[in-house]
C-alpha cells in the first residue's frame, strides 16, 4: 500500500462479536437478553471514568434492567433517563473499557449510535486506512473475532469526489486536529480560528462534510473487506 494509500480517509463498519469473558456489561447483558436491541447514544471519557446514554428497545421488556446494569462488572451507577413499555434509555458510568482504551488512544472517532444485539457490537468508523488496520490489530486482542469492511474501493474513491477541494481540506484538519475524537483534543471555536471563519460557518461546513460521506455509506449495499 503506497503512503498515499495508508493516508487515505475511508468509512468502515466494525462488527465485533464480544468475547464472554470480555469485562463490561457489553456482552453479558445483551447476550442474556436476544431479544433487546441496545443503541449506544453517546459517549463521554473522563479520565479513567466512562459515561454512556444506551438505549434499550424490545418485546417483552424486562422490569428493572437498570439493575442488572448495576450488578455488571465495572458498572459505577446505572440511572433510568426515559422509560416507556417497550424500551428504556439509560445512563451507565463505568471504568475504563477495553475498546475506548483502543479508540481514544489511536483519536479514531465513533460514529452513534453503536449497536450491539446478542453480545456483538456494530461499529461505524472514519479513519485513514492505517489508522483502521490499527485499530483492527488492537481490537483483536481483546476481541479476537472482530471483523471490520470497507466501502469498495472504488466507492472510497467516489467519496473522496463527493468533497469539494475545499472540503476535503476541513476534513483532513478536523481530522488531525482531533475535532471528532472522545474527548475532543479541539473546540469548534478554537478550529474556526485555525480557519480563519465564523464559528456558525465552520458548523454549517462540517455539516455538510459529514451528510455527504455518511449518506454515502448508508447508500452503499455491497461492502468488502478491508483487510
Amino acid at each position: 500500500m503506497t503512503p498515499e494509500d495508508e493516508n487515505r480517509i475511508v468509512v468502515c463498519r466494525l462488527v465485533v462479536p464480544l468475547p464472554s469473558d470480555y469485562p463490561t456489561y457489553h456482552r453479558a447483558i445483551p447476550a442474556s437478553h436476544p431479544d433487546l436491541h441496545f443503541d449506544i447514544m453517546s459517549r463521554m471519557v473522563s479520565g479513567k471514568e466512562v459515561m454512556e446514554d444506551i438505549h434499550v428497545s424490545g418485546t417483552p421488556f424486562p422490569e428493572g434492567l437498570e439493575k442488572e446494569f448495576r450488578r455488571a462488572k465495572g458498572v459505577r451507577s446505572a440511572d433510568v433517563l426515559q422509560r416507556s413499555p417497550h424500551a428504556a434509555t439509560y445512563r451507565i458510568t463505568m471504568e475504563m473499557t477495553p475498546g475506548t482504551k483502543i479508540y481514544t488512544g489511536l483519536s479514531i472517532p465513533l460514529r452513534y449510535p453503536i449497536s450491539i444485539d446478542g453480545g456483538v457490537a456494530h461499529m461505524l468508523i472514519v479513519a485513514t486506512n492505517q489508522k483502521v488496520r490499527d485499530f483492527y490489530e488492537s481490537f483483536l486482542k481483546v476481541a479476537p473475532r472482530t471483523t471490520i469492511v470497507a466501502i469498495r474501493q472504488s466507492v472510497v474513491e467516489g467519496a473522496e469526489s463527493l468533497l469539494t477541494p475545499r472540503q476535503q481540506e476541513l476534513f483532513k484538519l478536523a481530522m488531525d486536529s482531533g475535532y471528532w475524537d472522545t474527548p475532543r483534543r479541539v473546540t469548534l471555536t478554537q478550529l474556526a480560528e485555525l480557519k480563519n471563519v465564523a464559528k456558525s460557518t465552520l458548523a454549517e461546513s462540517l455539516a455538510q462534510v459529514e451528510k455527504k460521506l455518511l449518506y454515502e455509506v448508508r447508500d452503499q449495499h455491497m461492502l468488502a473487506p478491508l483487510l
